[in-house]
Formats: structure tokens, C-alpha cells, sequence
């Protein structure tokens, strides 16, 4: 049923949107921003020009692996295939992060928790079309 503004009802009110929003921006505004350098592997023979596709971002220091990867896919700008089944494996410092499927609505971890260096960089390792299931 639509309310009478005719914006479907979520079954929340906006004051619970609003203090949601404030903790996560109080969570956020207390937490670092970090340079991360970010390279990736190459998804065609047209990309090797670039390779290795590297850029530096900034991004707020999140503990959470799943917002980590969200917020590197955001910032550094993901290349999607035709197809839309492009799957990645994210690196922190050699480290497993996770796995981002373009099919996917969000990252999945393999871990629990980020742990930065004083220097971090993140590696994106492509795997085609590949089952993302079967790299979690």
C-alpha cells in the first residue's frame, strides 16, 4: 500500500533513519582517513596499457572487511565486463580480504577484521567469470 505522499511505507519512520545515520557518521567522523595505494589486474588485452591500473585513494579506516571493500570498490572505480559476472579477490597488505562479484549486491569477507600497516595497498586479483562462491 502507498501512503499518501505515494512513497511506499518501509515499515520505519524517519527519525529512525536520522539517528541511524548520525551513529554511523559519529562512527565515521572518529575514524582516520588512510592513503591506500590500489592496483588491480588487467580485465583485457586493451587494459594492459594501464596496467597495473594503479591509483591512490583515501578512504576512512574501516575495521569492518565487508564496508572496506565497499568503500575501495567505490573510491578506486571497479571495471565491469559485459556479461556482468566479474569477480575479484581483495588483498590488504597480502592479506585476504575478501571477494567482490559484480553479480553480487555486496562483498563477501574471508575475514573478520581489517588490520592496517603504516603503509597499505590493496590488490585486486581478477578471476574472469569465475564462481565467486567457490573463492569465499
Amino acid at each position: 500500500m502507498f501512503n499518501r505522499g505515494c512513497a511506499p511505507r518501509l515499515g520505519y519512520d524517519a527519525s529512525d533513519v536520522r539517528l541511524k545515520m548520525k551513529q554511523s557518521f559519529a562512527i565515521l567522523r572518529d575514524r582516520p582517513k588512510l592513503a591506500i595505494s590500489v592496483t588491480r589486474d588487467s580485465v583485457c588485452a586493451a587494459d594492459d596499457v594501464m596496467a597495473p591500473n594503479e591509483k591512490r585513494i583515501e578512504i576512512h579506516s574501516f575495521t569492518d572487511p565487508e564496508a572496506f571493500m565497499r568503500a575501495v570498490a567505490m573510491e578506486y572505480g571497479m571495471p565491469t565486463i559485459h556479461g556482468g559476472k566479474a569477480t575479484w579477490e581483495v588483498f590488504l597488505n597480502d592479506e585476504k580480504v575478501g571477494v567482490i562479484a559484480q553479480e553480487w549486491d555486496s562483498p563477501r569477507a574471508t575475514i573478520t577484521e581489517i588490520a592496517f600497516d603504516d603503509d597499505n595497498h590493496v590488490f585486486l586479483r581478477y578471476h574472469a567469470q569465475a564462481d565467486p562462491k567457490a573463492l569465499t
